[in-house]
């Protein structure tokens, strides 16, 4: 027992020492990657720098994404600088051959300066073992420097341990080197327009006809039909706008696009005119182009975007129930259905807490308050069905058959298809269709929202 303990002791101090070892060197080795000497010299000589696929350039006070249009993202920009300033020197190798080094594929970049000054560079491996990769400065055609190098940067990423947040910045250094600088940019298409001074729009597409928004008059050509009113249209169209983001950027050079589906203009100050295809060299996708633009913008795909946007999206499709149930005692309402021929039964319901319907009418035998509850939800716009998907108008006769209702003296019919249920307004004519769930609601579902006694 004596022995046991002395041997757990022992275990103890030795797992104490090895802890406290390894946490002084690590401690060393981040200080010691601190204290080592940057590789690039950043500071306010530096006026471009240069990748495989873009380059920054100094404007002023601003870093600007080169041959793009594209306002860029300030803390974007701030984020890769501070990374930039983070590789610093481990070692530099002395014996050398550049081939052990660069065994895959090698990124190019460079630094240029004030007074004409340039440092070229490539990004080279990675040592899996460590983390550590190889820079090398390029100091002539014949002679180079190589660096085993670190990026020490902040990372915000999870990792698990030291080798795993070096590999992930490795792999971050070479997808921004790789990159486009997209990523740096503002991908949103709402920087090119001034919604302020935007006085209407007008969008075509092949799925709908075309239809313009009159911000000034806060409507739409065509114009909602007598009974519908208008959703705030300007507020609309710059949240789907504000939606329109970019995914690539595909410079001016040898492209065939093709496919035209959509286009939008957009009238203010001056005229704007975008246009949307579905394919660039034979690839399925978006992609936009700017009236006299030299760039092609790939969009991420989203099928309801602003240019798929039919006039209706900015009508508010409910029926307007001007009458609040809160002012009334009872609600005295008719209904009719098929099995009864032409013949209306009343009901009306006293307790608007618990909403239970009572008879009016003699014969009735069974009531169904699940049928009742989704028929009000249908009528004021409840649940889920605060908004029809699409309304016809112009009717000269219902096109379905249902259930009739007879509501605040007005006259409704309730029908049901394989995907809405139906409302019409028959004094107005209109019909309104409301997606609805057909693994609850059977077929004919309103058929059965009471009973009749035959005697």
């Amino acid at each position: 027992m004596k022995k046991n303990i002395i041997y757990l002791s022992i275990l103890i101090a030795l797992l104490s020492v090895t802890f406290y070892s390894e946490e002084i060197f690590k401690k060393s080795v981040l200080m010691t990657r601190d204290l080592e000497k940057k590789i690039l010299v950043i500071d306010d000589r530096l006026q471009e720098i240069k990748f495989p696929n873009f380059s920054l350039k100094k404007n002023k006070e601003d870093w600007v994404v080169d041959h793009s249009i594209l306002a860029v993202k300030n803390e974007k920009i701030l984020r890769f600088i501070s990374i930039l300033k983070g590789l610093s020197i481990k070692d530099e190798i002395i014996n050398k051959s550049l081939a052990d080094y660069t065994k895959f594929k090698k990124i190019p970049f460079e630094l240029s300066y004030q007074g004409g000054e340039v440092k070229k560079f490539f990004l080279g491996d990675v040592v899996e073992a460590t983390g550590a990769f190889y820079i090398i400065e390029n100091i002539d055609e014949t002679n180079f420097k190589i660096y085993l190098s670190y990026d020490e940067s902040f990372f915000e990423e999870t990792y698990s341990n030291q080798l795993e947040l070096d590999l992930k910045k490795y792999l971050r250094l070479k997808y921004l080197f790789n990159s486009n600088g997209v990523e740096l940019l503002n991908k949103k298409i709402s920087q090119f327009v001034n919604s302020s001074l935007v006085k209407k729009v007008n969008i075509k597409n092949i799925r709908n006809r075309a239809f313009e928004l009159d911000f000034e008059s806060g409507a739409t050509i065509p114009a909602a039909p007598e009974g519908i009113d208008y959703k705030e249209i300007k507020s609309i169209f710059e949240s789907a706008l504000n939606e329109l983001k970019i995914k690539d950027i595909i410079k001016d050079g040898q492209h065939i696009i093709s496919n035209p589906v959509a286009e939008i203009t957009i009238f203010a100050d001056t005229e704007m005119h975008m246009k949307l295809y579905a394919s660039l060299n034979g690839k399925f996708g978006r992609y936009l182009k700017f009236r006299d633009g030299h760039e092609v913008y790939e969009l991420s795909v989203n099928q309801e975007n602003l240019f798929f946007l039919n006039v209706q999206h900015f009508w508010m499709k409910k029926l307007k129930i001007n009458e609040k149930i809160s002012d009334l005692d009872e609600l005295p309402f008719k209904l009719k259905i098929k099995s009864q021929g032409d013949s209306f039964f009343s009901f009306k319901i006293n307790d608007f807490e618990s909403f239970e319907v009572k008879a009016v009418s003699n014969n009735i035998s069974k009531i169904s308050q699940t049928h009742i509850n989704l028929l009000f939800n249908l009528i004021f716009n409840l649940a889920d069905f605060k908004e029809a998907v699409y309304i016809d108008w112009n009717l000269q006769k219902p096109r379905y058959e249902g259930i009739d209702l007879e509501l605040f003296g007005r006259h409704f019919k309730i029908s049901q298809t394989d995907q809405f249920l139906v409302v019409t307004d028959l004094e107005k004519m209109i019909e309104y269709n409301y997606k609805y769930n057909t693994q609850i609601i059977d077929a004919d579902f309103f058929d059965n929202i009471f009973t009749v006694t035959n005697n």
